[in-house]
């Protein structure tokens, strides 16, 4: 799960670590943010964040990132991930963000590198106002998939990219 944005608070209700029962040896990570500091599974891109860029204790129960330049930048993107580590695989956040130019930015991503990826995010549109669409970088070609869909300003979002044999969706 990688996040990208000005300011946005994300959580996940409830943080578990293990294989679910029936699910054929898959692995489940869950992750509220009521720690002190993030979990060593999560990476960060090219430098740590440390709390210039992001922060568990403004917002208890929430991480809190602060953005620097856009993904294509190979210097200051505010970043989190965690590696995936199954062919089949989900990654989904809870959010909150209120963008307010277009290049401010904030959701899921699915990351190769920084020239190929799926980034579902917020952002806002100036005919539309506050968005969520779907960008896909390949090899330096950038194209969104889907038409930008408005959403409430002050709304709680739910983001989820699902990578499965047959595709990807996302929802």
């Amino acid at each position: 799960m990688l996040m990208h944005s000005m300011v946005t608070d994300h959580r996940i209700p409830k943080k578990y670590a293990g294989r679910l029962a029936g699910s054929g040896g898959r692995h489940l990570v869950r992750d509220d943010f009521d720690e002190a500091c993030l979990d060593l599974d999560y990476q960060s891109l090219r430098v740590p964040m440390d709390g210039h860029y992001l922060s568990l204790s403004a917002r208890p129960g929430w991480l809190r990132m602060y953005g620097r330049s856009g993904l294509s930048s190979r210097f200051s993107q505010s970043l989190i991930a965690r590696r995936m580590t199954e062919y089949r695989m989900e990654a989904s956040t809870c959010m909150e963000f209120e963008p307010e130019l277009f290049k401010q930015m904030a959701g899921l991503i699915f990351l190769y590198d920084t020239d190929n990826y799926l980034y579902l995010h917020v952002s806002r549109d100036e005919d539309i106002g506050k968005c969520i669409t779907l960008l896909k970088a390949e090899n330096r070609s950038y194209g969104y998939l889907t038409e930008y869909i408005p959403v409430s300003e002050g709304e709680t979002l739910f983001l989820k990219i699902e990578i499965r044999e047959s595709g990807t969706t996302v929802g």
